[in-house]
């Protein structure tokens, strides 16, 4: 959320742009192919995070794990 706020500037952020995939960019990150200097790359960078979160979310892990905690919690 940081890094959409900053790199946006105050405007709206451009939700339709592709992004690249995670491991794609992560890897051009540790390489230093990608540098976070500009806002563009600061908004895609938040971009790719995001999409990442909301495919994780939607993973049955998720669910499970807080079916995990909610059974833990009752049993206390």
């Amino acid at each position: 959320m940081a890094f959409l706020s900053l790199g946006s500037a105050g405007k709206p952020v451009d939700w339709s742009e592709p992004v690249p995939a995670y491991s794609d960019f992560q890897r051009r990150f540790w390489t230093r192919e990608v540098e976070l200097a500009d806002n563009h790359s600061k908004t895609v960078y938040g971009r790719v995070h995001w999409e990442q979160l909301w495919q994780n979310l939607r993973q049955p892990r998720l669910d499970e794990a807080l079916r995990i905690v909610a059974n833990r919690r009752s049993a206390s």
